[in-house]
Order: C-alpha cells, then sequence, then structure tokens
C-alpha cells in the first residue's frame, strides 16, 4: 500500500480554506497567504462557525501577520463573538462532565472518556479549539451501578419512551441521560462500544487505562493508542453518506497523531485484535489527506497484512478518491459483510446478508441514513437495509475496475 498524501481535491474552496488555517501542516507564511485570499469572508467565518472551529479559527487569525489581520478587520467582532462563544460552551461542558464524573467517583466506579472534552483535554493547545458535542462514558464492570448512581444524582433519561429505553439498552448497549444543570448536553453511558468491534475492546480499555482527570474530576483515560484507534473507527463509521466533510473529527485524529507519543507497533496489534484493521486505517488515511498528519509509512503495511481483499480494496479508492468522502453505506457494508462472513474473494456476488447477521448489527445497521425514517426497525426491516448497504459496495467498488 503506498503511502497517503495532502488531497484537497473533494474539498470545496472554502473547506480547502478551513482545512489551512486550523491545521498544523501549512506554513506561517501559507496561512497567512489564505487568510489574505479569503480576507474578510463571510463565507469561510460561518463554514468556521457551522463546523464548530471558530474559536481555533479565530484564534488564529490573531496569530497571523499584521496585513493578514488587516483584512479580517470587519469581521472582528463576529471573531470575537466566536471565541467568546466556544469558551463559555467549553465551560458549560466542563460543568457538566466534571458532575457526570464526580458521580461516578463516588460511588466507586471506574469511568473512562471516550470523547468529546477529554479530547480537548489531551491533545488540543486551547480547550475552547475542540467544541464538545455530546460525552461518552465507558463504565466497564457494573453498569447498573453506575446508571443508578448518576439517576440519584439528578440525572434522567433523555428519552421518555420507554420502548426508546429498551431500545438503547438491548441494541445500542448504552443509555442516553441528561443532566441537571442549565443547557445540559447529552450523556452517553456505555458498557459495550461499536457492534463490529470485539467485546474484548472493552476489557482492554478498563485494563490499560490510566489514572487521570478529565474536567477537574477524577477518571481513567484510555491509553494513547486505544484512544486512536477508537476515534479513528468512529470518525469513519460516523461519517455522512454526502458532503459536507466534517474537519472537525479528522482534526482530532491528526491532533492525536502530533501528539508524538504513539506507539505505532502497539496501535497496529490493537486495531487487528479489535477486528478493525480496515476503519483504523481508513481514519488515519483521511487525517493524512486532509491535514498532513505525520504517520510513519511503515505503518500501513503492517495493517493492511491483516485486511481480507474487499477491505484492501476499498483503501485503495481511499487513497485515490479520500478516504474522508467515503459513503458510510459502502464503507459500513464491507466491514459487516467481510468479517462476519470470513470472504477471501473479490467477488462482490457472492456477498450476502442474513438475518442472523443483521440481528447482530442491528445498532449500526439502525444508524444508516435509509433507516433515520424506519422508526422501531423490525428485523425484515433491518435485513432490506443491509442488502441495500451491499448493493451500494458493489457499485461503488465497480469504479476501481
Amino acid at each position: 500500500m503506498s503511502h497517503p498524501a495532502l488531497n484537497h481535491a473533494r474539498l470545496s474552496p472554502a473547506q480547502r480554506a478551513l482545512a489551512e488555517v486550523v491545521g498544523d501542516f501549512a506554513s506561517p507564511a501559507q496561512r497567512d497567504a489564505t487568510l489574505r485570499g479569503w480576507a474578510g469572508s463571510s463565507e469561510l467565518m460561518q463554514l468556521a462557525l457551522r463546523q464548530h472551529l471558530a474559536g481555533r479559527f479565530a484564534d488564529r487569525v490573531d496569530q497571523a501577520s499584521a496585513l493578514s489581520r488587516s483584512g479580517w478587520r470587519a469581521q472582528e467582532a463576529v471573531l470575537g463573538d466566536a471565541r467568546c462563544g466556544s469558551r463559555i460552551r467549553v465551560l458549560k461542558r466542563r460543568a457538566q462532565a466534571g458532575f457526570a464524573l464526580r458521580a461516578l467517583a463516588d460511588a466507586g466506579l471506574r469511568a473512562n472518556p471516550l470523547k468529546g472534552l477529554v479530547l480537548a483535554e489531551r491533545y488540543y493547545e486551547e480547550e475552547h479549539h475542540r467544541e464538545m458535542g455530546d460525552l461518552d462514558i465507558l463504565v466497564a464492570g457494573d453498569f447498573d451501578a453506575g446508571l443508578r448512581a448518576l439517576l440519584a444524582a439528578g440525572a434522567a433519561h433523555a428519552y421518555a419512551d420507554p420502548h426508546k429505553q429498551e431500545h438503547e439498552r438491548k441494541d445500542a448497549h448504552q443509555v442516553a441521560l441528561t443532566l441537571p444543570l442549565p443547557a445540559s448536553m447529552i450523556l452517553e453511558l456505555h458498557w459495550r462500544l461499536y457492534a463490529d468491534m470485539r467485546a474484548s475492546a472493552v476489557q482492554d480499555i478498563a485494563a490499560h487505562a490510566v489514572s487521570g482527570s478529565c474536567a477537574g474530576a477524577p477518571a481513567w483515560l484510555p491509553a494513547h493508542e486505544h484512544h486512536l484507534v477508537l476515534c479513528a473507527h468512529h470518525v469513519v463509521t460516523s461519517i455522512s453518506p454526502e458532503p459536507p466533510c466534517e474537519l472537525r473529527w479528522w482534526l482530532d485524529l491528526d491532533q492525536m497523531v502530533r501528539a508524538g507519543a504513539t506507539d505505532w507497533d502497539r496501535w497496529a496489534r490493537v486495531a487487528i485484535a479489535w477486528g478493525i484493521p480496515m476503519t483504523a486505517a481508513l481514519g488515519l488515511i483521511g487525517a493524512v489527506q486532509l491535514f498532513g498528519s505525520p504517520v510513519p509509512e511503515r505503518v500501513w503495511s503492517e495493517i493492511e497484512r491483516a485486511m481480507v481483499p474487499m477491505e484492501r480494496r476499498v483503501l485503495r479508492l481511499a487513497l485515490r478518491e479520500g478516504a474522508y468522502d467515503l459513503n458510510r453505506d459502502v464503507v459500513m457494508a464491507a466491514l459487516w459483510l467481510n468479517r462476519t462472513q470470513g470472504h477471501r474473494t473479490r467477488s462482490v456476488a457472492r456477498l450476502a446478508i442474513t438475518p442472523r447477521i443483521a440481528a447482530k448489527y442491528r445498532k449500526d445497521l439502525a444508524r444508516l441514513p435509509v433507516a433515520a425514517a424506519a422508526g422501531y426497525l423490525t428485523l425484515q426491516r433491518i435485513v432490506r437495509i443491509a442488502r441495500a448497504g451491499a448493493a451500494h459496495l458493489k457499485l461503488w467498488l465497480e469504479r476501481e475496475e
């Protein structure tokens, strides 16, 4: 497998400019030139706001040369408001994250924050450069005790419908809660991770987590390599099947790589052991293509050896066309069908979805766009959705021939 390179071919001009400004791959002179070329652009400013990168963008404008800054004077108030708004939102979410983590610690439970504020604290120079959405916490061990502790502290189920609550526990292996604080975010309490990730991942994360803190509260932080594999898989399996590209999620991976502490042999072993070498590699490829992340070349050959032929074909297309622009239906179909049925063939015609496989992967199938309007999913609907994903994969891979 060849080493990926910067590839912005599928980005809009505004997306390219934003990637240059908020990323770390461009030199200060290149960044200045981009800011001058887009001086005072409301389009670029609005894109930064939509992508939740306005705080980082505003700081990069402040760090630019006087000449580059002068072109943004007309947007000075908007930039200031964006920076202040980012900081305020992070402070509110710090309070919420701290509340949840302290409640779990007081109950004697080990809580592993997976995404959100923990990424901002560990990998970004300023926390407001990474605005979190919800908060994902893994409770390895007595999950029900963790749920009781949070409910006793004043948290509430995010969904009043008992059928929805049952669906969450049975199919998604998580419970969504709201916290008793103003402008509360959603807290997702997990006892399992992704359905296409081996169950051993939970034990691995819990066993190798290091004692630390998040939002000023005690927490068990995932080992860096575990964190990087997990976030790469999340980004790839959560990408929209249609543009626009969510730059902020790929920037997470870039900042994690640039932390400079990665044991790449261990990272590859973890991705392979968890059964997700393809999505872990796709995540890093996208980060390199968008932000020039410094991933060593030797990583690719090692992890590629653990893939089945269909997955290697998906990687080749990602190298050519952009991992950040892949259709999620295609990625998920390749992942489910190869990993669950053990095919070692180039023949897409031999791929088939069965009710048993569909039931096992119900959680991720329910996240597909085609399922969004289906309401509660019957097994028959799930099989139909999975077969549609396989059809997407067949059409997409034909472009390689």
